[in-house]
């Protein structure tokens, strides 16, 4: 099997040769944002990183949806609500596990993710159905659409 990220070393073949290697360092972004989501994020560096432009790394948001800094506060709140309704963690505890600073942002920004706070949302979980997310991720083509 190919490693993804070695495409991105070919050279660019055909029109379609730079979009792919921009596409396998965005995929290599993503990777690190996943097993780091709890750290800092500096855009610049993480550019830099996969060897993009910072004005070239626009493209993680076209690849993605949402930008860098928005995909790493997802996971963050996702790993957070995984933590507090597995019951591993207290709200706090969640909070500060996923790389918040303090108690009055995690709660801000899980609240306008999940439409409910943390506490509440333990609550639901355990009497009977946790929240329900209220953004919805952008639908992705099916392999149908495409090959028609």
């Amino acid at each position: 099997m190919v490693d993804l990220r070695e495409l991105g070393y070919l050279p660019p073949v055909g029109p379609e040769g730079g979009r792919l290697r921009a596409m396998v360092r965005i995929a290599t972004a993503v990777e690190r944002l996943v097993q780091e989501y709890a750290q800092p994020l500096r855009v610049e560096q993480m550019a830099r990183d996969v060897h993009m432009s910072v004005s070239g790394f626009h493209h993680f948001k076209v690849v993605t949806a949402p930008s860098p800094l928005q995909f790493r506060k997802r996971l963050r709140l996702r790993e957070a609500r995984r933590l507090l309704l597995g019951r591993e963690l207290d709200v706090t505890g969640a909070g500060f596990r996923v790389g918040y600073d303090g108690p009055s942002q995690f709660n801000r920004e899980y609240r306008r993710l999940f439409g409910v706070s943390p506490r509440q949302d333990v609550t639901r979980g355990q009497g009977g159905s946790p929240a329900v997310p209220r953004w919805r991720d952008p639908p992705r083509p099916s392999a149908e659409r495409s090959g028609s």
